[in-house]
């Protein structure tokens, strides 16, 4: 039997959502900041003191991270080219909450389960995951170069009262 499939995104917009959520674990460069950064870019460091990271950048991954307002929940989407798989920590009544943002980001409480869940699961071998690469289209092309410095000087709402921008 012939699964139905319906196209939600077209193929470039779908590669340039994962693109982007590629970066959040693999980093993007971010001139003000003289660094790559990422919500999930922890999953690839190799510390004793946490045992979910260290996944090697073979296993490709993608993810997004996400807190509920008043911290009452923290979420990680996270996938590799053969799973996609959700964490959410919260509970059913919204008047539970974290005492603080650092404790309920979603990168704080969900992405750690994620990175044991994951780790577990390529060592299965049962399971017969090997890593490689996300798919693309033939013939795809996504660059585009951005002019932020432009963007900032002819869109003033771009700016807060400090003069920092949305791009900062």
């Amino acid at each position: 039997v012939t699964p139905q499939t319906n196209e939600a995104l077209d193929p470039r917009t779908s590669q340039i959502m994962l693109e982007m959520m590629k970066g959040t674990v693999d980093g993007v460069y971010n001139r003000h900041k003289e660094r790559a950064t990422g919500t999930a870019m922890r999953l690839r460091m190799d510390l004793d003191s946490r045992k979910y990271d260290g996944i090697p950048k073979d296993i490709k991954i993608a993810c997004k991270t996400g807190t509920t307002q008043n911290q009452s929940d923290g979420w990680f989407i996270g996938m590799t080219p053969d799973l996609s798989t959700g964490i959410w920590v919260g509970a059913e009544d919204r008047a539970v909450r974290f005492s603080s943002l650092q404790l309920g980001m979603g990168t704080n409480m969900a992405l750690p389960i994620w990175g044991y869940f994951i780790k577990d699961a390529y060592k299965d071998e049962s399971l017969k995951l090997k890593p490689r690469d996300f798919e693309t289209p033939p013939g795809l092309s996504i660059e585009h170069e951005l002019n932020c410095d432009a963007a900032r000087e002819t869109d003033p709402f771009l700016y807060d009262d400090e003069g920092e921008g949305l791009f900062d």
